[in-house]
């Protein structure tokens, strides 16, 4: 428990001014006798009744309401809660292949080779929610997911809801027939382009206010293991490049690459070179990064490094308290009423 300080500077004045108030009236408010004597010594071998041994009750009563009054006033209360305000964040669109090759390849991590999507959405997920080593998380953050094979889909909009965009994440399939499996990158990063541009006004009808959540920066994360499929696209690298720095979004291309693991039916080892000309392109003409993931560790590095790059610069936090004051209060009442009530009856004074 701890108190208010201004509170509890005001209730320690108080308490000096009632206790000169106190010690005043005892000096100078003493009251003569209704009825005199010449002397009182016949009265001494009496004995001395319980009420008027228990009188001491009445002022007792009195001076602890003042004293939870007092206490009152100190504003006690206790804090038992640290609240973070997400005040500002970086916006920041993930846009991921589920092409049929990110299931059928597969990739090491942590000691075993598992699918290259599987590799992705675990890595994905500890940047957004942190680990207990590098990386600490986006809880400030607004994180969007868009996806994409021969479409690009926006599987999860802008939110700082991560609890429900790692169900999102969990869910991604990769493409599973021979019409949906091709590769449109270009297509997906416009559209993560366009989310990211809407987010300011996402921002303004979600909290009404511009100041309560300020967005610092804005950044598109793209993750391929293949090529742009000719044919498919609807807007060109160069356009996406052109668009997404009009509007100040940094674009951050990561490409796996390097030796796989292929299973279908048997075993076998397998280059996968890919030209990753465009991607590199587009990071490059934003002010983004290209980097390249060869195992599941590589990867996870390369969300280590956009991590610190791309780091929200403060969060607000307060603590909750739950006020007590109330308590005292109820005490003070309760004392108050007691003294009336014995003052009038048991104690009562008769002149």
């Amino acid at each position: 428990m701890e108190f208010e300080p201004y509170s509890a500077i005001a209730a320690a004045v108080a308490a000096v001014v009632v206790l000169i108030v106190m010690l005043l009236g005892r000096r100078f408010g003493r009251r003569t006798g209704a009825v005199r004597f010449s002397s009182t010594g016949a009265f001494d071998a009496l004995p001395t009744p319980m009420r008027a041994r228990l009188r001491w009750i009445v002022p007792a009563l009195r001076v602890l309401a003042i004293a939870c009054v007092l206490f009152a006033l100190a504003r006690p209360r206790q804090g038992d809660e640290i609240t973070q305000i997400k005040t500002s964040g970086i916006a920041i669109q993930m846009v991921a292949d589920r092409s049929g090759s990110m299931q059928d390849n597969r990739m090491r991590f942590e000691g075993q080779w598992m699918p290259r999507l599987d590799v992705v959405k675990r890595v994905f997920k500890r940047f957004v929610l942190g680990d207990d080593d590098e990386l600490e998380g986006r809880p400030n953050d607004m994180i969007g997911l868009t996806t994409f094979a021969r479409f690009a889909e926006e599987e999860c909009p802008l939110t700082l809801d991560h609890g429900g965009l790692v169900g999102f994440i969990e869910s991604l399939t990769p493409a599973e027939n021979e019409i949906e499996n091709a590769t449109n990158i270009s297509d997906a990063l416009y559209q993560a382009v366009l989310s990211l541009i809407v987010a300011d006004d996402f921002v303004r009808e979600t909290y009404g206010r511009e100041d309560e959540y300020r967005i610092l920066s804005k950044i598109v994360i793209v993750l391929t293991d293949g090529e742009q499929s000719s044919g498919l696209e609807t807007h060109s690298f160069r356009e996406v490049a052109e668009f997404a720095k009009e509007n100040g979004i940094k674009i951050y291309s990561v490409a796996i690459t390097g030796e796989s693991d292929q299973r279908r039916g048997f075993f076998s080892m397998q280059s996968n070179r890919i030209d990753t000309r465009q991607i590199e392109y587009v990071a490059e003409a934003t002010g983004g990064m290209f980097q390249e993931a060869t195992d599941g560790e590589s990867l996870e590095r390369i969300y280590e490094t956009i991590d610190e790059l791309e780091r929200t610069e403060f969060a607000e936090t307060f603590r909750r308290y739950h006020e007590l004051f109330v308590w005292p209060v109820l005490g003070a009442i309760v004392c108050l009423v007691l003294e009336v009530l014995l003052g009038c009856t048991v104690f009562r004074r008769v002149p």
